[in-house]
């Protein structure tokens, strides 16, 4: 691994950590990208390619107080094991939510498959700027009956 990319994680995960204790103060784009050494546009862009989200939306759904984000519990589980479709995104991972509606509304019905009940899941397989963002991964997860 590059020194670069070693440096690139070490400041994301000082972010991380920064946000994790600092739920209730002040978490807007000036002083996170402060913790990061990036100037705030820069940092926008890098945080959103790496953990395809923005930092806000980020911030929105970190557990606060007991294990809980706006308002709703979170809790740690294990995705169940079973057949599932998986659609492979490749280049700009930044927004899935077409790729989710072409397995939901285009290819579910057309395949004669069952959707369990269960969601639909991501797993990045590769990231931006561990690989060129063009060739970022990212595969969907539709569990089937």
């Amino acid at each position: 691994m590059t020194a670069a990319l070693l440096n690139y994680r070490a400041r994301m995960q000082r972010v991380l950590d920064h946000i994790d204790r600092h739920l209730d103060g002040v978490l807007d784009l000036n002083a996170v990208s402060g913790v990061a050494a990036f100037s705030k546009y820069h940092f926008h862009r890098q945080f959103t390619a790496t953990f395809g989200l923005s930092v806000h939306r980020y911030v929105q759904l970190a557990p606060h107080e007991a294990g809980e984000a706006n308002g709703e519990r979170i809790e740690a589980g294990t995705i169940p094991g079973g057949r599932c479709a998986v659609l492979r995104v490749v280049g700009n991972t930044d927004n899935l939510e077409l790729a989710a509606l072409y397995l939901y509304r285009d290819w579910l019905p057309a395949s004669g498959e069952e959707a369990r009940d269960f969601p639909l899941y991501c797993e990045r397989v590769t990231f931006f700027p561990e690989v060129p963002e063009h060739e970022a991964t990212a595969d969907l997860f539709l569990p089937l009956k």
